[in-house]
């Protein structure tokens, strides 16, 4: 519960109104658009790898919540029964179920970015150079000679 509050008087101080942010202080300075195939490929596994964590972060943190306070709630029912003094809050398994809930419905987003940007990659075009081989007659001397070739494959 004190770890909650924390956390709570952190994000007020950040979120003070007196306070300016500069949205682009957070990027790398370096980040640019993807352009490249690979740069939406390794953007999608990164959005990919993201979701998955929150995902499982949420939903561990969801069970524990619910787990945690149907616990709470059953022994208050016992204690009530026993005439014991020996009540327990549940409030920070609630907090911890809600906010579970809301972190693991929050990777739904990042999991359809992720595949969009797979989407991207998989319809840009590409074009390759390579070279090929020629297999020649055996009395010309060669054999083998090499030329280059462009490849560009598109996708529809």
């Amino acid at each position: 519960m004190r770890i909650i509050i924390k956390l709570l008087l952190v994000a007020l101080v950040l979120a003070h109104p007196g306070m300016e942010v500069d949205a682009t202080a957070w990027l790398p300075k370096n980040d640019t658009v993807p352009s490249t195939r690979a740069d939406y490929l390794r953007v999608s596994k990164s959005q990919n790898t993201t979701a998955i964590i929150m995902v499982s972060v949420g939903g561990a943190a969801f069970m524990v919540g619910v787990i945690g306070a149907l616990t709470v709630d059953v022994s208050k029912v016992v204690s009530t029964f026993a005439l014991e003094d020996n009540q327990k809050s549940n409030t920070g398994y609630v907090i911890a179920a809600v906010a579970g809930g809301i972190l693991a419905l929050a990777s739904i987003p990042v999991f359809k970015s992720a595949h969009k940007n797979k989407e991207k990659a998989m319809l840009m075009p590409q074009v390759a150079l390579k070279m090929e081989n020629l297999k020649q007659p055996v009395f010309s001397g060669v054999s083998k000679a090499s030329f280059p070739s462009i490849t560009i494959k598109l996708r529809f």
